[in-house]
């Protein structure tokens, strides 16, 4: 039983993280668009 509730928190941390990684990239994706508009 603890070895799947080990794995089965390491399944939930690499989904957050990879959730956080997500939303990281994409927000620096809009900062790019954004600065792009601007100085054109």
């Amino acid at each position: 039983m603890r070895l799947n509730f080990l794995i089965w928190l390491q399944i939930n941390a690499l989904i957050l993280i990879l959730l956080i990684v997500m939303s990281c990239s994409m927000h620096i994706t809009y900062i790019l668009i954004i600065t792009f508009i601007l100085f054109i």
